[in-house]
């Protein structure tokens, strides 16, 4: 999981670095369907359970 994401005021997404970095080991976060969004919402839904 990454653990932080920057969405940039300008355009309301992340920097582009972010999907190498997310692409990239040790992340891999290569497959068709994948979207930041969903992995916001995995950051978010772990540090809400504590």
């Amino acid at each position: 999981m990454l653990s932080a994401i920057v969405i940039l005021k300008a355009t309301g997404r992340p920097a582009g670095q972010f999907f190498e970095l997310a692409s990239g080991a040790p992340f891999h976060r290569t497959a068709v369907d994948w979207t930041w969004e969903q992995e916001r919402a995995r950051v978010f839904a772990r540090y809400r359970e504590g």
